[in-house]
């Protein structure tokens, strides 16, 4: 089997598992944080919207700065993706963009080493790593979603079938 086709499905299905999670989030919950310094799941939402695209900047080599101004610029687009079903849209228009450039990923290049733009802690990713990304960020953000909702009393199972 084909690396992109993995790539793909795995991450589409790690998205319908999360999305689906956060839609079971009841409204007033959405913005609540278990602790102070921690993240909403409207957070957690916007960051996996965006994620597809940055995966799809840094492999396909376009300049990424992640500067003050670039990051209140983030902060005012996000601020337009109120519902779970709004990130969930941007997510696969960003997937889109994603997976043209997965499409035309060479396969001689996924052991390449492939420098990300911010500090790793010394980590060197290689061109599969950061075709990767998308899918171990929503992961760990699925994750994190879960235990809010323990944390609030929601200690449902949730299965969804996947976005492909």
């Amino acid at each position: 089997m084909d690396f992109r086709v993995i790539i793909r499905r795995t991450t589409l299905s790690a998205a319908g598992e999360f999305f689906m999670y956060c839609a079971a989030v009841p409204e007033d919950k959405l913005d609540w944080q278990p602790a102070e310094g921690t993240r909403s799941v409207r957070e957690l939402m916007r960051e996996v919207a965006w994620c597809p695209k940055w995966a799809a900047d840094i492999v396909s080599g376009k300049p990424f700065e992640w500067s003050e101004e670039i990051q209140a610029q983030i902060k005012e687009t996000e601020s337009h993706w109120v519902t779970v079903e709004d990130c969930e849209r941007v997510f696969r228009d960003h997937f889109a963009e994603f997976d043209a450039v997965l499409e035309s990923f060479p396969a001689e290049k996924l052991a390449q080493e492939m420098p990300l733009p911010f500090d790793t802690g010394g980590k060197i990713y290689k061109g599969l790593d950061n075709l990767e990304y998308p899918h171990w960020n929503i992961v760990y953000h699925l994750g994190q979603v879960a235990y809010i909702q323990k944390m609030y009393g929601d200690h449902k199972m949730y299965w969804a079938e996947p976005m492909v």
